[in-house]
């Protein structure tokens, strides 16, 4: 079966120490039971794995993000490159989504700052295992089949190939005046930062397709179900549901205009879905990737990212997500769906894409990333 990793990658400048992040590391896998399991080839069930340790990678940090996980279902590493470090941690989306995997990555940080101070490492929360796999066996078949239903044809982005098949990372970044002045618009437009970075990110496709008038393009957008969920806030687990929404882009859109739309649609849906029902179709998405059709872009906001304290003399500098299917081939057909993430980090909204080179090149996804910072710009004013 595919997996996908949900990475989480922070760049560092002052030195990390090796064997202190390797011990941190350890205390977390330590408490935490879904960071020591692992899936059986077999029946797909959870089982004991031995503990993963931290690597230390000599790839790029996006290779790394793109390495396939090798028994447990998580991979901590560690890639040097000239004077900064950059720690990457990869969680099997199965077991968690993306704010999970942050907190992972905080209770990392918080054991390494504290044991770097000479303290001992604090003990996280014992997260329970809450697997979305353990629900399959109870999908409400009626319910995934209303989704499938309402998928339809849609448009896509006709791949511009370069040389290259590793995973790369090409990135916009708004300063923190445009970012201030980008959602106070928002707000006093009544939607969503979601709703106008998925619209820009939807101008942008559309600017690729070569044909005129509007066009039908798939909007696939991550739920998090974590306040409608009976779940421990704690818990490391994919507390993800989903949404396809299609929507009739032209070249010319109105980006305010589209993102009305997709709040007004995502709200409705969330509202109308069941929270459980979701979360067993969505882990049903995951272990079968071809179950997603319809969907030209996959994007999520994860909003206003606050940093873990770091010991003095150690600074986070940068910070990227994204997910990764490792050794997935090269699409037959030259079009695809592409992936994008954003968040808010040291007041700066960062808008990512993962893409692998010999599908969507460099040039094309710097193209559709200038075109995505000018929407957002010119809509901050």
């Amino acid at each position: 079966m595919p997996f996908t990793r949900v990475n989480w990658a922070c760049h560092l400048r002052g030195g990390v120490d090796r064997d202190l992040l390797a011990t941190a590391f350890d205390h977390v896998v330590a408490t935490q039971p879904v960071l020591r399991t692992r899936l059986s080839g077999r029946d797909h069930l959870f089982v004991g794995a031995e503990p993963p340790r931290l690597e230390v990678s000599g790839v790029s940090p996006q290779e790394e993000a793109a390495t396939a996980f090798d028994g447990p279902l998580v991979r901590a590493a560690l890639c040097t490159s000239g004077d900064e470090d950059v720690f990457v941690l990869g969680i099997e989306h199965l077991v968690a989504d993306g704010r999970s995997a942050f907190m992972v990555l905080n209770w990392i940080w918080e054991a390494y700052t504290a044991l770097a101070e000479g303290c001992p490492a604090p003990v996280p929360p014992e997260a329970a295992l809450v697997s979305p796999l353990d629900l399959l066996s109870t999908v409400d078949e009626a319910y995934v089949a209303k989704r499938r239903a309402s998928a339809v044809d849609v448009a896509h982005v006709p791949f511009a190939p370069e040389t290259g098949s590793r995973t790369e990372l090409s990135r916009t970044r708004l300063d923190e005046r445009t970012t201030g002045l980008l959602a106070a618009r928002a707000k006093a437009e009544g939607v969503t930062m979601h709703g106008v970075i998925a619209a820009a990110l939807l101008l942008a496709a559309r600017a690729e397709m070569p044909a005129t008038g509007a066009m039908p393009l798939g909007l696939f957008t991550g739920v998090d179900l974590r306040t409608r969920l009976a779940l421990p806030a704690n818990a490391v687990v994919n507390n993800g549901g989903w949404f396809v929404d299609t929507i009739a882009v032209e070249r010319a859109g109105d980006p305010l205009r589209l993102a009305d739309g997709i709040t007004r649609r995502l709200r409705a849906a969330v509202d109308e879905g069941v929270p459980e029902l979701e979360l067993r179709g969505f882990a049903e998405t995951l272990v079968d990737p071809g179950y997603v059709r319809g969907v030209t872009l996959i994007t999520s906001n994860i909003g206003v990212v606050t940093p873990p304290r770091l010991p003095a003399g150690l600074e986070m500098t940068d910070l990227w997500t994204g997910m990764v299917v490792p050794d997935r081939p090269r699409p037959p057909v030259e079009h695809g769906p592409f992936s994008a993430n954003a968040l808010t980090f040291d007041g700066r909204l960062h808008v990512g894409i993962l893409h692998r080179p010999d599908c969507f090149g460099y040039r094309q996804v710097r193209r559709m990333l200038d075109h995505v910072a000018a929407t957002l710009t010119e809509l901050a004013g």
